[in-house]
């Protein structure tokens, strides 16, 4: 056997060995097992629009699977505040898709328009107003799918906008998404910690988009009043605490 011979016979034989010492690759993770929740929300968008006007639009879109009858009780009346002196708010639609396909549409004269519990204690020192919504046909199985939207009519702070956002931390969320639109002339402040934001430009517009999940069901920790941590996401147009105080 000549030289060249040995070598390539050797050179085979540890890659033979190589191969078979190899490890096997990991197995596919297993796919979580949400059966036991009482409701999964499949997505929740929010978006806002703010202009140099201090027009404010904000626009949710939410879609819930419904798992048990705790799931049915807590989503069987939905609940939207807003400040009946700044802002006017619509429920696009609210309705429910059975497994059968069928789909059962609550219609809007089921909605109510009251003032909140907290006005109700005391009327001189807020506006806030709570649309009330008693979902159709709810049941354990369905699909829950509600959209809704609010203008901001008077600038609570001319020529200022700002906006705070907490993402869900208890119960299954498979996607949710906060979309902010500013003027792209006009300097903002951003903080988010947590999840950062992608940023696009478009035309006249720049558009923070935040993406996450919360794959896992965790019990809150407690805390105290005063141990309360800040909005995930916070937005102003105010470059500064001088600016803020000159006002």
């Amino acid at each position: 056997m000549t030289r060249r011979a040995i070598f390539l016979t050797l050179g085979l034989l540890l890659t033979t060995i190589s191969f078979a010492q190899k490890p096997d690759a990991p197995p596919p993770a297993a796919k979580p097992d949400y059966s036991k929740e009482a409701s999964i929300i499949e997505s929740n968008r929010t978006s806002v629009i703010n202009e140099n006007d201090v027009t404010v639009s904000k626009s949710i879109s939410c879609r819930v699977r419904l798992q048990s009858n705790a799931g049915v009780q807590q989503y069987g009346l939905l609940q939207f505040g807003y400040s009946s002196w700044s802002e006017e708010l619509t429920i696009e639609y609210v309705r429910v898709r059975k497994p059968d396909g069928i789909v059962v549409e609550t219609p809007p004269d089921s909605i109510q328009d009251m003032p909140a519990e907290i006005m109700r204690q005391a009327p001189m020192y807020t506006d806030t107003h709570e649309k009330h919504v008693a979902v159709k046909g709810l049941g354990v199985g369905d699909v829950l799918e509600y959209q809704m939207h609010s203008r901001m009519l008077k600038p609570l702070i001319p020529g200022q906008f700002w906006y705070a956002y907490d993402f869900f931390r208890t119960g299954i969320v498979i996607d949710e998404e906060l979309e902010i639109s500013v003027p792209r002339d006009r300097q903002v402040n951003v903080k988010s910690a947590e999840v950062k934001p992608t940023l696009r430009d478009e035309g006249t517009r720049r558009v923070y988009t935040w993406k996450t999940a919360n794959l896992e069901n965790k019990t809150p920790e407690a805390k105290s009043p005063l141990d309360i941590p800040p909005p995930a996401v916070q937005l102003t147009s105010f470059r500064s605490w001088e600016e803020l105080g000159h006002w």
